[in-house]
């Protein structure tokens, strides 16, 4: 018995209009485009931004803040915080307070503390506020001189109860610098504390280079973050920023090798915070091969060089022969990194670098003659348009491999959008990427037939300018934002002929850390995430073809503010094909309501057992949060898909279809002669094949029975008896010269 199931495009009648179900997806498996899915198209965007990477907060494993005591709250007039402060139980006049300090042991740091002692009683030394989780063993070091007795490390919680005490131990007084020691064992709580280093003798101590890290620390992020990150599965990361790496921050000599020997006090430019690159190049390189996930550099283009970005070439990609290439095997990468993607630069629009499309060339020219096997991005504000595009390819012309820009979507506070309007600009977002990407590949053709565009870091906003680099809006972690997320990645994945490196930024609604109500922090992810992870880990590298053959549509209230969507479907499907399975993604837009959704995918043998995931929430505001984390995540199934799927309101769905449970060698009804009438049909169906002969009929549920046969026909029109079918969807087999053809008919009452 044949048990394979096949659904196909309607055929027009001769007098009626074959009319569709509402909402219907053919997913036609013999339009596959093989190995069209690159690694590069699920990109990440990891970026320096204070109080995501460093801080209390940040995914940095360091839990002290300047560990170099570089910062002085009295020192350049752009230094504004400070960290570390005196800590003495003795007389304030019994001490001097000798900082800021310089000649310390970082020899590229800028400064270290330092307090001289006279009293016998009492103790002297810094303090600072810090973070501590329960359930992990914390490795401290400081370097220390000086001719103080010893140094002790004390920890204090907020009630002034000492939970840590430990003499390190003394020193030779050679005024050399030393390394001194401990463990700390597990908490059984959480604690916000201080840390003390200090002495009780007379004498003078000076620190520098300090570390407080918990052990299952990695690549000296935070477990917690590394974890996700490969649980996400990326297939390429951008770094180091973002505008990061066009100032003095990013100047990769300085954060290589020893963590001790990086410069510090490395202050960024919002809010002159510090940017310690524990997390540097050498770091970013173990990460990258651990985790499988393809390196893609920025390189420093405001305040940087072309000698330096050859040097940078030279270190990521150089053998052991050439001079940095040596040095990288020395710092712990021996393999040269086949770094495939550099940018020159980030964001360098016309108001920050005019004279960038020039400088650029010099760029591209020496790194190309050094590497010609690198692909190079330029990067434009695309957001003005073909004007700026004009203004940057029309100088540079072909040399350039891709046009890197940033899109995002955005709901400021300042404008006051409507519930409706704010969530129709994340759920449809997919229609002005689209549009974005048409005028902006038929702009850049126009100066270079093979580019591609590069939508290297995108993102959801939900607040003004000002809470940037905070991240604090609420609804940055709603599923609202995840289905903006969806929209981004569906398009990219469409358009993936004309596509290259698509990177979603991780901080920007995406990571979040947070302290919970009782105190403990917490490292979460917004659905964004998740429903990204889902798409990563579910995916083939073959595109297979799908087309919305029906669906209900959205249109814009004559009030609206956000109308370019209207007209567009409610839902939004890619199919993707790996060696042995088809997977389905589909996102549901309605606001409102469930639908459900025809998936007509020809030869399969609906009924099978498929894995459904599924991420969705009763409302599109609902979040997660530091004391909810996992509020919205995927739900996975192992269940029985039939022809129509219920899809939950404003849901990400994807389905995993074993490629054993679908037959390929079918043939669809393409004989327009052919017809079959009328469709939906009551109580007879008539099929009417002018020159050939019908020889065979069958009907057949959407589950796999065959619950209707005319063997013998041999007719060229005949009509058939359904009026005892049970109303719906079925699929009538007929023969013609001993060949298989299939269409979908409808009983209707």
């Amino acid at each position: 018995m044949f048990k394979y199931l096949i659904l196909i495009a309607f055929i027009v009648t001769l007098t009626f209009e074959c009319r569709s179900f509402p909402n219907e997806v053919l997913i036609d498996m013999n339009q596959t485009e093989e190995n069209a899915i690159k690694k590069e198209h699920l990109g990440i965007f990891f970026e320096y931004i204070y109080y995501k990477v460093n801080g209390k907060l940040g995914m940095s494993a360091q839990e002290i803040q300047d560990r170099g005591f570089d910062t002085e709250l009295f020192g350049m007039d752009w230094e504004k915080h400070q960290y570390w402060f005196l800590y003495n139980t003795c007389s304030k006049d019994s001490i001097q307070e000798m900082k800021p300090w310089y000649y310390g042991f970082n020899k590229k740091g800028l400064r270290h503390y330092a307090v001289k002692k006279y009293a016998q009683n009492g103790n002297a030394g810094f303090e600072q506020a810090i973070l501590l989780d329960s359930g992990k063993t914390f490795d401290f070091y400081v370097y220390v001189m000086g001719t103080v007795d010893s140094v002790y490390l004390e920890l204090e919680d907020r009630q002034s109860n000492v939970i840590f005490y430990k003499n390190l131990g003394s020193f030779p007084k050679d005024w050399e610098w030393h390394k001194l020691s401990c463990k700390i064992l597990p908490f059984k709580q959480h604690y916000n504390c201080k840390i003390r280093i200090y002495a009780k003798s007379r004498g003078e101590l000076h620190l520098d280079e300090s570390s407080l890290m918990a052990t299952d620390n990695q690549y000296s992020l935070r477990k917690e973050f590394v974890d996700m990150i490969r649980e996400l599965k990326p297939g390429l990361m951008r770094f180091p920023g973002g505008s990061f790496c066009d100032y003095f921050t990013w100047h990769f000599y300085e954060h290589i090798g020893d963590k001790n020997q990086r410069r510090a006090p490395n202050y960024w430019i919002y809010d002159s915070e510090i940017m310690r690159m524990d997390f540097g190049l050498d770091e970013y390189f173990h990460f990258c091969k651990d985790l499988d996930i393809e390196p893609y550099i920025t390189t420093n283009f405001k305040s940087g060089s072309v000698p330096e970005a050859l040097d940078l070439l030279e270190y990521c990609n150089g053998d052991t022969n050439t001079i940095l290439g040596k040095l990288r095997a020395k710092n712990g990468n021996i393999e040269p990194m086949k770094v495939k993607f550099f940018e020159i630069g980030n964001e360098q629009w016309k108001r920050f670098s005019p004279d960038y499309p020039v400088r650029y060339l010099d760029y591209y020219y020496a790194m190309k003659q050094k590497d010609s096997s690198i692909k190079i991005l330029i990067n434009g504000f695309h957001w003005d348009g073909e004007k700026e595009i004009n203004r940057i390819v029309s100088v540079v012309k072909d040399n350039e491999d891709y046009f890197s820009w940033h899109p995002g979507y955005a709901s400021f506070p300042k404008d006051k959008l409507s519930e409706e309007d704010e969530y129709n600009t994340f759920a449809y977002g997919a229609i002005y990427t689209q549009e974005d990407i048409n005028w902006m590949m038929k702009s850049l053709k126009k100066y270079n037939p093979n580019i591609k565009n590069a939508p290297t870091e995108y993102w959801t906003q939900f607040m003004d300018m000002d809470d940037w680099v905070t991240d604090t809006s609420q609804k940055g972690s709603t599923l609202l934002s995840g289905l903006g997320d969806i929209n981004f990645l569906h398009t990219f994945i469409k358009n993936w002929e004309t596509t290259g490196p698509t990177c979603r930024t991780i901080f920007l609604t995406f990571f979040f850390s947070d302290t919970a109500k009782d105190g403990r922090r917490v490292i979460y992810a917004s659905p964004g995430y998740y429903a990204l992870k889902m798409f990563f880990n579910s995916h083939g590298n073959d595109y297979v073809h799908s087309q919305i053959i029906s669906s209900e549509k959205n249109y814009a209230k004559p009030e609206a503010r956000v109308n370019f969507f209207s007209g567009a479907s409610i839902f939004d499907v890619v199919a993707t094909k790996s060696k042995d399975s088809l997977f389905v993604a589909i996102l549901n837009r309605s606001k409102d309501a469930s639908k459900d959704l025809f998936l007509n995918i020809p030869g399969f043998q609906y009924g099978s057992e498929v894995r459904i995931q599924q991420l969705y929430s009763n409302s599109f505001y609902d979040r997660n949060s530091s004391d909810e984390p996992l509020k919205i995540i995927p739900i996975s199934t192992i269940s029985r898909l039939d022809s129509i799927i219920s899809l939950p309101k404003h849901s990400y769905t994807i389905i995993s279809i074993p490629l054993n449970k679908i037959n390929r060698k079918i043939n669809t009804n393409d004989n327009k002669e052919i017809k079959i009438y009328p469709i939906p049909s009551t109580n007879f169906l008539t099929i009417n094949s002018p020159n050939d002969i019908i020889e065979k009929i069958e009907i057949i549920d959407l589950i796999g029975n065959h619950v209707k046969s005319f063997n013998f026909v041999f007719e060229k029109k005949l009509n058939i008896d359904i009026s005892q079918l049970s109303y719906g969807i079925y699929i009538l087999k007929y023969y013609i010269n001993n060949k298989p053809y299939f269409c979908k008919i409808i009983k209707t009452p």
